[in-house]
C-alpha cells in the first residue's frame, strides 16, 4: 500500500517516522542488549513502523534529503533522550557539532536538490491494480 501524499504531508510522515525511530532507539537502550523481552519487542515494532513510514515518504521526497533529515532529527532527539531519560551528557563541543549538522541539513532541505515540478509536489502516484504506479 502506497500512501497518497502531497509534499507537505510527506514531511509530516517523515516526522512520524523519526518519532517511531526514536521510540525504538529508547527501547534499544532499555532492552539491555536484548536480554529484556518487553523492551526488545517494543524496539522491533517501533523500528518496523518507522521504516514503513520512511519507505512511504520516499515516493515523495528524495532519498538524500529525507535520509539526511531523518538522521539529523534522530541525532538531536537521541541526544535529548540520552540526556533527560538516561542522564547521559554531551560536551558543549558535541552540541556544537549537532547544531552544525542541523544547519547543514536545513541548507540541504532548502537548496540540496534541483527544483522539482510543482505538479509532482502536489500529486502522489496512484496505485493501479497489480501494484504498479503511474
Amino acid at each position: 500500500m502506497i500512501l497518497n501524499l502531497n509534499k507537505k504531508q510527506a514531511y509530516v510522515v517523515l516526522v512520524i517516522s523519526i518519532v517511531f525511530e526514536q521510540i525504538g532507539t529508547g527501547f534499544l537502550e532499555a532492552c539491555d542488549a536484548f536480554t529484556k523481552l518487553t523492551p526488545t519487542v517494543c524496539l522491533v515494532v517501533a523500528y518496523v513502523i518507522s521504516y514503513w513510514f520512511f519507505a512511504q515518504l520516499l515516493q515523495h521526497i528524495n532519498l538524500s534529503v529525507s535520509y539526511a533529515t531523518w538522521t539529523a532529527g534522530g541525532t538531536v532527539s537521541a541526544a535529548l533522550i540520552g540526556l533527560f531519560v538516561f542522564h547521559q551528557h554531551i560536551s558543549p563541543l558535541g552540541w556544537l557539532g549537532i547544531a552544525i549538522m542541523c544547519v547543514g541539513i536545513f541548507v540541504l532541505n532548502l537548496y540540496g536538490t534541483p527544483a522539482e515540478n510543482q505538479e509532482k509536489d502536489n500529486a502522489a502516484p496512484v496505485a493501479e491494480q497489480g501494484g504498479e504506479t503511474k
